[in-house]
Formats: C-alpha cells, sequence, structure tokens
C-alpha cells in the first residue's frame, strides 16, 4: 500500500467539484497543457487538498483529514475523466470513505465498513500520466500589497454586459480587461482605448490598473464558494492574482496576469497573446 486517507465523503465530492474547472479541457487546443488535464489530490499537514490548474489558472480546496496512513505522504493526480468517475461514485457512499492508492489503482472504501448505500467498494486504475503535476506552491505570493472585497454576482453581471456589448477589438481570446479600484467601486475597462463597461462596489484598497484575461476572471469568482469574493494582488504587476473566500470554505484560487502591451501589439500583427505561461512560475 502506497497510501490512504479517510475524510467524509460529501467533503472528498465537493473539493474535485471545486477545482475540476481550472484543469486543462479540450477545447484549449494546447499540447503543452494537456497532461494539465487532471486534479491532484494530496495531504498538506492535517487536511487533504485538491488541486487543477491549465498554466494560466489554479484552484485548491481543503478539506479536514480523519486519519492517514502511508509508508509517504498521501498523493494521487488523477485524469479529469476519473476525477469525474470518483465524483459520480462518491454519491453513493455514506458518511466517510477512505480513499486507497494501491497497485496502480485508486480504491474507495466505505468507512465504517457496511455503511455504503450502494456499494462498500470501488476501484480505478489510475491512467498514466505523461509529465509530473507542477509544483504549485511557489505560484502563490507570500505577500499581497492589496485586497479588496466584492459581492461575486455584481462582477458577473458585469462580465456579462461585457460579453454583450461590442467592447473588444481582437479575436475571443484577447479579451483581456483591465482592473483598477479606489477602494469604493472596482473599474472595469476594456480595449486598446480603455472603454469602460462598468463598475462594482467594492470594500478595501486602492490600485492602478492591472490586467487580466475576462474569461479567467469569470471563471474563478463563478467557481468561488460563498456570496463575496477577496481578491488579493501583489505589488509587483506581473505576479498573479489571488482569490479569496470565507476562511470556513476552504478555497482559493490563482490567475495568471495578462500583458496588455504586448496583446495589442499581436492583435495587430495577427499574433497570439494569450497571456499564456510556459509553466507555473513566480514572476
Amino acid at each position: 500500500m502506497s497510501g490512504m486517507v479517510r475524510v467524509h465523503a460529501a467533503a472528498l465530492r465537493t473539493l474535485i467539484e471545486r477545482v475540476a474547472f481550472a484543469a486543462y479541457q479540450p477545447e484549449d487546443d494546447d499540447d503543452y497543457g494537456r497532461h494539465l488535464a487532471t486534479v491532484r489530490l494530496h495531504v498538506d499537514g492535517d487536511v487533504l487538498a485538491a488541486v487543477a490548474t491549465n498554466g494560466h489558472q489554479l484552484a485548491k480546496a481543503t478539506a479536514p483529514v480523519a486519519e492517514a496512513k502511508s509508508q509517504r505522504p498521501f498523493a494521487v493526480t488523477m485524469s479529469v475523466e476519473l476525477a469525474r468517475a470518483v465524483v459520480e461514485s462518491l454519491e453513493r457512499f455514506a458518511d466517510s470513505v477512505s480513499v486507497l492508492v494501491e497497485n496502480g489503482s485508486l480504491i474507495l472504501r466505505q468507512y465504517p465498513e457496511g455503511r455504503a448505500l450502494g456499494t462498500a467498494h470501488c476501484a480505478f486504475p489510475i491512467p498514466r500520466i505523461s509529465k509530473q503535476f507542477p509544483d504549485y506552491f511557489g505560484v502563490i505570493p507570500d505577500r499581497w500589497a492589496y485586497t479588496i472585497r466584492f459581492a461575486a454576482a455584481d462582477l458577473l453581471v458585469a462580465g456579462q454586459r461585457a460579453l454583450t456589448r461590442d467592447v473588444f477589438e481582437c479575436a475571443d481570446w484577447l479579451r483581456g480587461v483591465r482592473l483598477q479600484s479606489n477602494g469604493e467601486r472596482l473599474q472595469i475597462t476594456a480595449g486598446t482605448r480603455a472603454r469602460s463597461f462598468g463598475s462594482i462596489p467594492c470594500t478595501g484598497d486602492a490600485f492602478d490598473e492591472r490586467p487580466l484575461r475576462l474569461s479567467y476572471l469569470l471563471q474563478m469568482v463563478a467557481a468561488a464558494p460563498g456570496d463575496t469574493v477577496e481578491m488579493r494582488l501583489p505589488a509587483d504587476a506581473e505576479q498573479p492574482f489571488g482569490f479569496f473566500t470565507p476562511a470556513e470554505l476552504n478555497w482559493l484560487g490563482i490567475v495568471m496576469p495578462i500583458r496588455t502591451e504586448e496583446s495589442v501589439v499581436s492583435c495587430r500583427r495577427g499574433g497570439d497573446a494569450s497571456g499564456k505561461v510556459t509553466q507555473l512560475r513566480r514572476g
């Protein structure tokens, strides 16, 4: 046996569901990221963490561990397909579930034995992944210079308004926006002529314009549990944005910034300025 962890079945299902959106998707059409069509589970101290990333964005959720036994720290990287199968299977389990990695398989066992709703045992072969899951710890900044809070619903409405208006001057994948705060309102602009398509109430710090890809901003805010989202920014504009929710929800998201100057030049030349980073890294 290479690892076992026991966690509440509903909590494990929620972990996977809250991060899977950030994994590489087939429509991304990027050979580099295919090995990132995965969800990583690993024990981090006294919690079980689920992590997914496509190289542009990252989501992490945690839940308390009831018990962990292993010769080495429990960790497994699941394909997105396997993660979906696990989520479906967990609906048949009651209370706690033991998750084991044994002989190349991921095994779910009801705990205590005999209390499963449909089955007390599920086993899934773990597909071989071409590359290791990236070391994501270095991506999350140690310090944040600015923090604001806003209602998730307000930002989603503003974002959808942008998608229905002609505020973008380039192809869909260049839909970058600029965010700016005066401490009371979060201003959102787009395009080379900085067209504003709305501002929403916020509380917190004031900061100058920061560029971010709109699709990732909307995905992250939509995925964040809870009604209020806390967005944190480092002092360095090339460092990632952080998205947080109340501590009891145990969730965070990271989005890499885009360079709007390069986007404008590439748009005029017909090039690609998607803001993709070649690897998860700082700076």
